[in-house]
């Protein structure tokens, strides 16, 4: 049965802390593990599964914070039809909400510029024209034949898959980092510097522990 929260402790639905540092320990735990036995494609196979399950989290944690801000800070921002249902993942037919998949490129891209925009960062840039993210889009192409096999070589993961799989790791882990860096700095501009410099001595100490 999946866990829940005790809510006596304190604990949340979601513990967006506790949930991304779990997703790294485990990547870096699956690629650790294969290095035992580099050919296994079984360990191969581990190593796709928690790479997606870590792109999937971070769109999680990203629409977490988008949601909270929204509702805490009271953001006056218009989001579009697409905007909404893509933050939800829910759409409305004949009446009735219905939850949605949507393709996972499609949705990091959407939720990262979303909070993007929502958090007026001018400068953060998705990069998404480059080797790194045509990688990502590989993987997720490698992914799927194992999530929805057809047959025997559906299974069979590659060493050019594995480079797409490495890849797509550190840019989504980049990528993530990169917009929670101009979203601290976006706020630590508003202050006075006395407290600005405390807050990103705070912020930077916690960054290094984790």
């Amino acid at each position: 049965m999946p866990g829940s929260p005790d809510i006596s402790k304190g604990e949340d639905f979601i513990r967006t802390y506790d949930l991304l540092d779990h997703l790294i320990a485990d990547v870096n735990r699956a690629f650790e593990i294969l290095e035992s036995d580099k050919s296994s494609q079984y360990l191969r196979r581990c190593v796709a599964r928690t790479v997606f399950a870590f792109v999937e989290g971070l769109i999680q944690i990203v629409k977490f914070e988008i949601n909270t801000d929204i509702r805490m800070e009271g953001y006056s921002i218009d989001l579009s039809h697409n905007e909404k249902e893509v933050l939800s993942e829910q759409k409305i037919v004949n009446g009735k909400s219905i939850f949605i998949q949507i393709p996972v490129d499609k949705n990091f891209k959407k939720t990262f510029q979303l909070a993007a925009k929502l958090w007026n960062l001018n400068d953060y840039i998705l990069h998404t024209d480059g080797d790194d993210y045509q990688n990502f889009l590989q993987a997720k192409k490698a992914r799927n034949r194992l999530t929805h096999p057809r047959n025997y070589y559906d299974l069979q993961v590659t060493d050019y898959d594995m480079h797409c799989y490495a890849a797509t790791f550190f840019w989504s882990k980049r990528a993530f980092e990169t917009l929670f860096k101009k979203k601290i700095e976006s706020i630590a501009a508003d202050l006075p510097k006395e407290i600005r410099d405390k807050f990103l001595s705070r912020k930077s100490d916690n960054s290094s522990e984790r």
